[in-house]
């Protein structure tokens, strides 16, 4: 070989060492920093339920991976000699779903199962075939949203009425989980069930809450074998965590769910040896708060509808708002029955009382047509004069509640160490456990608190104290005196702007208001502002932080160093300079037009809202190490964005938001505009700089959404990287 090609030979192979070891690709940039997308939701028809908007499940259709297994414990189930369904029965299976919506379309998900219910109401074997409630969690995709979700045999309750009740309910702005008929095929036979989603994150997102403590009656010291020694014993009800995993994701969150449980437990313990007409639900809202509360309004429908099974302390949900420290009931497994009734063999609840004759007024607000169409989109010959008729006996039943008279001469009951005279041999085996804040120590005691061990307050303590048998009750202090009050409610500064507007905020914060400006100055770190509950118009609100940053881990249940919540806002102009919160600036469920935004330096978020329905003029952040804009859950529209030196994305957009923007321009980020989880939107004129390494990515996050759905007119991109997922879609309009 001639020394020419071998020279030729040395430099191909250092051309293909190099090729392998330095790919090329125009789009590197792209992969660097390619966004967190799942990927898939349903095959190829991801796109067309963004584009064709499908709304219906026709049929299911569950193949377990054993079979032989799932049949076994259903069985098991039936013959295990209680009339009650164990919690060893209630292990998951896993299976194959397969959804067929309309438009002819199929999607097959993975999913773990289980038995659902207390009783054997919940399962029963006729004619060869097992009808039996499930319990649904599903690995990957969802069903409108929805992740997680029961399975219930129809036989088990009335579930018409249900049904209906769910459909008022909703349209009077209560909470309740979203029901509808499907039929369902499984072990090979069909037969139709109630779908309904689980109380769950996704629950309180689509009802416009952020997550937060979910609680329930503690039914877990209930349901054993019924020949068992422990059913001839009593049993405490209190109330435990749902949601026990949010609690554990920071210490802030996990002190606001046990502040929860302990002003619900004052209440349950109030009624534990009383009926439940007794418990007085109405009070647990802290005392800046109104009495003529959605706690009235929801247990006067619920008698209205002889409801009361939900009513029982047992069956109780609640969701406890971590911003502004409310509970709003959930409905749930009410056995609705609509007659009329004088209530004269009836113990109705004070707040039922209190507030019968608000709840007429939502009723009358309700559209009957609506709720026909509702009901009848799962369950068809649902007549207008069914529904009318439904709703007239709920009015008058209002009206015969509004008239009771109930004799009350008791104060609030004394819970203190000697209430708990509880005989130990009669009660099942359940530990009761107190925090000592002071002393930062859990007290974990016998159920007549004469024998109590002292814990450290640790990461494994904080996850032991939740689980069986121990119920988390309240809180106490070295001498185990007993308080209920919550302990880390933040605000101590509260006052009225305009006699009608709530500003709240904490010792690290002063408050200065001249003219139409309201300015927050922060005097530490921790300093943070809440505004809710009337108007901001013609009036500009600044935020000085104080420029520290001591750590950046950001798991305050509280955002914002500013938050605004549930406000009317009019021709508003906010500024805010050396944020150090999570947010500098978070606005929640909140309505109107702002006039201008700006924002310098922010030590995480600059512009965080969510649920909203807003109209803003200007957009203008300067600096903000991680994104400067945030819009989730809501509508938006906005005339001009100027997004610069964002740490990852100069806008974010996700959650189902709808959003229009005349003119966005973002340089120094790593993500020009991110568009994601069935977010839909039309932005005018794009353009972005030099050093946005990729201006618009179109994906999907999260299991619970699908991709997302742009419309554009210019676009300049200098880097030539998109990135546009095979859920989404992106479109160049005239």
């Amino acid at each position: 070989m001639s020394n020419i090609n071998l020279i030729k030979l040395k430099f191909f192979i250092i051309f293909l060492i190099a090729i392998i070891l330095f790919p090329i690709n125009s789009n590197s940039e792209e992969i660097l920093i390619k966004p967190d997308d799942i990927g898939n939701y349903c095959d190829n028809f991801s796109k067309d339920f963004l584009i064709k908007k499908i709304n219906k499940v026709n049929s299911l259709e569950i193949n377990f991976d054993d079979d032989r297994a799932w049949i076994k414990n259903s069985i098991q189930i039936i013959t295990s000699g209680s009339d009650n369904i164990l919690r060893k029965f209630k292990k998951r299976f896993k299976a194959n779903i397969t959804v067929n919506f309309d438009e002819n379309i199929q999607c097959n998900f993975r999913a773990k199962i289980r038995q659902h219910g207390d009783k054997l109401d919940h399962i029963n074997y006729r004619d060869g075939i097992f009808r039996q409630s499930m319990d649904v969690e599903l690995i990957n995709g969802n069903i409108f949203g929805i992740t997680q979700f029961k399975l219930i045999n129809p036989e088990s309750r009335n579930r018409k009425n249900d049904l209906i009740f769910i459909s008022f309910l909703e349209e009077m702005g209560l909470l309740a989980p979203r029901t509808f008929f499907t039929n369902a095929k499984v072990l090979d036979k069909e037969t139709t069930y109630i779908f309904q989603e689980k109380i769950v994150k996704e629950f309180l997102e689509f009802n416009n809450y952020r997550e937060g403590p979910l609680i329930e009656g503690d039914e877990r010291f209930m349901f054993v074998h019924t020949k068992s020694k422990d059913s001839k014993k009593k049993y405490l009800i209190l109330t435990k965590l749902k949601n026990a995993k949010w609690s554990k994701r920071s210490l802030d969150n996990f002190y606001t769910s046990i502040d929860a449980l302990s002003r619900l437990n004052y209440l349950y313990l109030s009624g534990v040896k009383e009926q439940i007409e007794k418990i007085k639900f109405a009070n647990i809202e802290l005392p800046d708060q109104k009495k003529d509360s959605t706690n009235n309004i929801f247990e006067a429908i619920m008698f209205a509808s002889h409801s009361t099974h939900g009513l029982h302390s047992h069956n109780r949900t609640f969701y406890f708002n971590p911003i502004t420290y409310e509970f709003l009931p959930i409905y749930y497994d009410g056995l609705v029955k609509f007659y009329l009734s004088e209530f004269n063999e009836v113990k109705v609840s004070q707040s039922a009382i209190d507030g019968s004759l608000n709840t007429i007024k939502l009723l009358n607000k309700v559209d009957n047509k609506k709720i026909q169409n509702k009901v009848n989109s799962s369950l068809p010959n649902i007549t207008l004069k069914e529904i009318t008729k439904i709703k007239k006996i709920l009015i008058k039943n209002l009206e015969n509640i509004s008239k009771i008279k109930l004799e009350n001469n008791e104060g609030d009951k004394i819970i203190n160490r000697n209430f708990f005279n509880f005989n130990k041999e009669k009660y099942r085996d359940t530990n009761l456990v107190f925090f000592n804040n002071k002393n930062n120590v859990f007290y974990i005691c016998d159920i007549n608190i004469k024998n109590c061990i002292e814990k450290n307050n640790t990461e494994k303590t904080r996850k032991n104290i939740l689980l069986l048998p121990n119920v988390f009750v309240g809180f106490s202090n070295s001498n185990l005196n007993i308080s209920f009050e919550p302990e880390n409610f933040i605000w101590n500064k509260n006052f009225l702007f305009n006699k009608k507007t709530k500003i709240l905020a904490n010792e690290n914060i002063k408050v200065k208001i001249e003219n139409n400006k309201i300015i927050f100055n922060q005097t530490d770190y921790n300093g943070q502002v809440l505004i809710k509950d009337g108007n901001l118009e013609n009036v500009t609100v600044i935020f000085n932080g104080d420029g520290q940053i001591k750590n950046n881990d950001f798991k305050k249940p509280i955002t914002g160093c500013v938050t605004f919540y549930n406000l009317s806002i009019s021709n508003l102009n906010f500024i805010s300079n050396n944020a150090n919160c999570e947010d500098a600036l978070n606005i929640v469920k909140s309505k109107g037009n702002i006039k201008d935004i700006k924002i310098n330096n922010s030590a995480s978020d600059a512009l965080d809202v969510d649920f909203s329905d807003l109209e803003i003029n200007s957009i203008t952040i300067n600096e903000a190490k991680n994104d400067c804009v945030d819009f989730s859950y809501g509508n938006y529209s906005i005339n001009s964005v100027s997004s610069k030196n964002c740490g990852d994305k100069g806008i974010s957009i996700g959650e189902n938001s709808r959003y229009e923007i005349d003119n966005y321009f973002s340089n120094y980020s790593k993500i020009g505009l991110a568009s994601k989880d069935s977010s839909e939107g039309k932005i005018t004129n794009l353009n972005f700089g030099k050093q946005v390494k990729l201006c618009i990515a179109l994906y999907r996050k999260k299991q619970e959404f699908l991709g997302s759905l742009l419309n554009y007119s210019t676009l300049n991109c200098p880097s030539k990287n998109n990135y546009v997922s095979n859920t989404s879609q992106l479109n160049l309009i005239n």
